[in-house]
């Protein structure tokens, strides 16, 4: 809501920005229009920018008199004539212009924040009901008519502790500055990041900027941040404790997440009321990455509000920034669907407050993804014979884009885009494999090993067809392990080229295609292992995980083991031992009840009590009084009913029980090295899991948690025999 005071009339959302000239590219792997940087992940060098010889200015720099005729110029001057021609401009990456290019579409639209009336966060409350949005006739292009939500909130000003840490065996003294720094370090002592090269060096490169020049600490390696690593472990477990032993600081928490939850968690998009993803600013640290990123270690420091862009409908209240600060500007950005955004300084991305995965704009997104990959089906054949024709081309560009379509669709594969590797972890897709990542054997099996996405590894030795396996050779003939395998082809000409074969396609879509795909012939057309609605429940969640795992593998979602699996599973197999001896014991209790027990079996019984009564007079004396009472709970829980029928009715809930745990153990040993997550909610049709359920009478919030049905409610309605 403006003042009263006279403004320049708000100019209309603004247009997309203009994609860089350098790249072609239009596939889903782009953020919505008007998103800043947009995750970009293309990295590729370009020209640098600016006119011939323009300043940063943008002012022509001075041109140096001639020297007179006949007078040769001093040798000095031309000696820095000669150096200032040689020194190379330094090149943007493609990411940086698309960013720079973006960022200047939105200053022609950014308005000073001190031109608007701004208020304190209020609950937002809803003038519309239900929002099934689904339902509704949605344009492509303006994502919403009003706007309304609360801002962000930031991380608490650091406290200085006092702990000093030490330097060649001395205590030094820091600036509260110098010390948050040192504690990030500190805290992650006992982890695996502090033991790598590149870590250290990036922390250290940061951090020695802020000791100085003049600061005692000069070398890392004589640092010694224990006092400072004791304090933190201190101070955490002293806060678990605390939490752990008070209930009333625990339900203090508890209602003050909720108080900011339903101030800052919610925002209004043309009256509906909907959650918004993170609200929270990302309190300063050290950035990890992933596996060697180059950029592991560096500061991340503490945004401010003056980095911070907002943006909101027309005629409402900007939040009001904290006190003493001011927000970078304000934006009515109607084709775009973030609420505010800033550069991260580390990796020059932007980051984004977006509302949640339940939200209309996600949901349309997964649903248009969906709809997409459902489409493909119709288009496959007619795409499969298009490259196992070009396979054989004669032409060598043909021969590599059929090649990597091939390997996109039949492995699975990410597509992969160029990269600036001094700026990002070595990475690669399809598109960017190199000689080293392929290994050819017999019998046409090819190895392929490299990083994908998130530095996870892909590890595959796969058998291909005769031709692939030719062709592959062929193009890493005459070439050096670090070249690329597909010299000749880029993302955004493989992508091109899809598009002549079914409109909007991509290579992204193959990926969701084939996981979905897969889901289904995994659950529905494997009749000869399907299984019975009547089954147990336990047995059909296992059917399903099982599914969901060859899914999984197929997009090499993979995981470290979880450090707690050998604890868990001890805890879990101990459970099955435990259960197995009850329902033994209940089995014989109910032969007995019902004269079914053999003489064979009374005798062994009554040798078995004499033991055990043996045993046991040993024992009490050494008996330990901890876990008397948990051992008595559970007999007295266990206790055997004398009548016959509800001895069975015991013996058949027992029996439930245990194969719940041994369906539980299964899972754990088959998915301890899969992540199963990542496809379920980015991967697979959600509407294949529903269908599934309703024609196995399973129910849904067994498979899916609490916030993939706040983010699927679109695909709710599918019948029991829907199909992909």
């Amino acid at each position: 809501m403006l003042k009263k005071e006279k403004l320049p009339k708000p100019p209309k959302a603004p247009k997309p920005p203009p994609k860089p000239k350098t790249s072609k590219k239009k596939d889903d792997d782009v953020k919505e229009e008007g998103e800043i940087g947009a995750d970009e992940k293309d990295g590729g060098e370009a020209k640098a920018d600016g006119g011939a010889g323009e300043g940063a200015d943008g002012k022509k720099p001075a041109t140096p008199k001639p020297a007179a005729k006949g007078k040769a110029a001093p040798a000095a001057k031309k000696k820095a004539a000669s150096s200032e021609k040689k020194e190379p401009k330094e090149k943007e990456t493609r990411k940086e212009k698309a960013n720079k290019k973006a960022l200047a579409a939105i200053e022609k639209t950014r308005h000073s924040a001190d031109k608007y009336e701004s208020r304190d966060p209020v609950p937002l409350l809803p003038s519309k009901g239900a929002n099934k949005w689904w339902d509704r006739p949605r344009s492509e292009k303006i994502k919403w008519e009003t706007l309304e939500h609360n801002g962000v909130i930031f991380p608490p000003p650091y406290e200085p502790h006092g702990i000093k840490m030490l330097y060649a065996g001395a205590p030094v003294d820091l600036t509260p500055e110098q010390e948050e720094v040192a504690t990030f370090y500190a805290a992650m002592l006992d982890s695996d990041h502090v033991k790598k090269d590149i870590f250290n060096k990036n922390f250290w490169k940061g951090w020695s900027k802020l000791l100085g020049k003049d600061h005692v600490i000069k070398d890392l390696k004589k640092c010694d941040f224990t006092p400072i690593h004791r304090h933190v472990i201190s101070e955490r477990d002293r806060k678990k404790e605390e939490k752990k032993n008070s209930p009333a600081l625990k339900k203090k928490i508890k209602e003050e997440k909720e108080a900011l939850q339903n101030l800052y968690g919610f925002a209004l998009v043309d009256g509906y009321r909907e959650k918004v993803g993170n609200f929270k600013v990302e309190p300063p640290g050290l950035f990890r990455g992933r596996g060697t990123h180059p950029k592991s270690g560096t500061i991340k420091h503490r945004v401010q509000p003056e980095e911070i862009t907002i943006n909101i409908g027309l005629g409402v209240p900007i939040p009001k920034a904290p006190p003493g600060h001011k927000w970078k500007g304000v934006v009515h950005n109607n084709n775009v669907t973030w609420l505010a955004f800033w550069m991260d300084k580390v990796n020059g991305d932007f980051k984004y407050v977006f509302l949640a995965s339940s939200s209309r704009f996600k949901g349309e997104s997964d649903m248009k993804k969906y709809t997409k990959a459902q489409k493909l089906k119709d288009y496959i054949d007619k795409i499969r014979a298009n490259y196992n024709q070009e396979l054989r081309s004669k032409h060598e560009v043909e021969r590599q884009r059929a090649t990597a379509i091939y390997l996109i669709d039949f492995l699975a594969l990410r597509v992969g885009n160029e990269k600036d590797k001094s700026e990002v972890a070595d990475t690669v897709g399809c598109c960017s494999l190199r000689v080293e990542h392929l290994k050819f054997m017999e019998d046409n099996y090819v190895e392929f090993d490299f990083l994908g996405k998130d530095s996870m590894r892909y590890y595959n030795k796969v058998q291909l067809e005769e031709i692939v396996y030719n062709n592959l050779k062929h193009f890493t003939d005459g070439k050096k392990p670090g070249d690329n395998l597909f010299d000749r082809l880029t993302t955004a000409s493989l992508n091109d080229h899809l598009k002549t074969l079914m409109p909007e396609l991509t290579a992204k879509v193959f990926r969701t295609y084939n996981a979905s795909i897969t889901l289904q012939k995994e659950l529905r057309e494997t009749p000869e292992r399907d299984i019975v609605p009547d089954a147990l429940i336990a047995e059909k969640i296992l059917y399903y995980n099982r599914a969901n795992k060859t899914v999984a593998i197929l997009c090499n979602h993979q995981r470290s083991v979880p450090k707690g699996f050998e604890g868990q599973r001890e805890k879990l197999g101990q459970k099955i031992s435990d259960l197995q001896s009850k329902r033994d014991r209940l089995q014989e209790h109910v032969d007995d009840l019902t004269g079914k027990k053999s003489k064979k079996r009374k005798r062994k019984a009554a040798s078995d009590d004499d033991d055990e009564e043996s045993s046991s007079k040993k024992g009490s004396k050494k008996g330990s009084k901890k876990g008397s009472k948990k051992d008595d709970k559970e007999e007295k829980e266990f206790k055997m009913s004398d009548d016959p029928d509800k001895a069975r009715e015991q013996l058949a809930r027992l029996e439930t029980q245990l194969a719940n745990y041994e369906a539980k153990a299964a899972f754990k040993d088959d998915t301890k090295t899969v992540a199963l997550g990542t496809s379920k909610i980015n991967y697979m049709d959600p509407r294949i899991t529903v269908a599934w359920c309703k024609a196995k009478e399973v129910p849904l919030e067994r498979i899916f948690n609490k916030s993939l049905l706040d983010k699927f409610p679109w695909a709710m309605e599918v019948g029991t025999t829907w199909k992909f």
